[in-house]
C-alpha cells in the first residue's frame, strides 16, 4: 500500500457563490476544485510557477460532476482532493465536497488532465519529473490548508 494525499480546503459560501434562492451555482463548485486542484499539483510535484516558466500547463481534457445534494449561502465546506490515478500522458484527481455541519455530500467530481507544452499544445508524456511518489511528504500545512495522507491498495481504473 502507498500513502497518497488528501488535500482538504474549506470554503465558506458567499453571496456571490449563489443564485436567488441561496442555493450554490453549479460553477462555484468547479471554482472550489479548482483551489484544491491547484494545491494538490504542488503536493505531487507539479510546480506550476516553474512549469509556466518552460511553458508546460496542466490542462484539464474531462470533468465529471455528480451535485447530490445543494449547498446553501452561508453553508461552511470541505473540499478534498487527491490523485486518483495516471497513465503516459494523462492523470486522474478525485474530490468530494461535503458541509461541514452535517457531513452531507453535496459534490463528487473526477478530472482528467494532461500536460501540454504550448505554443503548440502538445501532450507530454508523464513521468516522476511530472508526478513524483506521492509518498515524499508527511501530513503538512499550506497557509491554512491541510494535507493528509490517504491509504490505498494496487490496481485502479480510469488512466488514459
Amino acid at each position: 500500500m502507498q500513502d497518497i494525499p488528501i488535500i482538504e480546503t474549506t470554503e465558506q459560501i458567499m453571496f456571490y457563490d449563489t443564485d436567488a434562492a441561496g442555493v450554490v451555482h453549479n460553477i462555484a463548485y468547479l471554482r472550489f476544485i479548482e483551489k484544491n486542484r491547484t494545491i494538490l499539483g504542488s503536493e505531487i510535484g507539479l510546480d506550476y510557477k516553474e512549469m509556466s516558466g518552460q511553458q508546460t500547463y496542466g490542462a484539464v481534457v474531462r470533468t465529471e460532476i455528480d451535485y447530490n445534494s445543494p449547498g446553501f449561502l452561508g453553508d461552511d465546506i470541505i473540499i478534498r482532493g487527491w490523485l486518483a490515478d495516471f497513465s503516459k500522458v494523462r492523470f486522474w484527481c478525485e474530490f468530494e465536497v461535503n458541509r461541514i455541519s452535517d457531513q452531507k455530500n453535496l459534490v463528487k467530481s473526477r478530472q482528467q488532465l494532461a500536460l501540454v507544452k504550448m505554443p503548440g499544445g502538445k501532450p507530454l508524456r508523464l513521468s516522476l519529473i511530472h508526478i513524483s511518489e506521492p509518498t515524499r511528504r508527511r501530513g503538512i500545512w499550506y497557509g491554512g490548508v491541510r494535507v493528509k495522507k490517504k491509504k490505498r491498495g494496487g490496481g485502479g481504473g480510469g488512466g488514459g
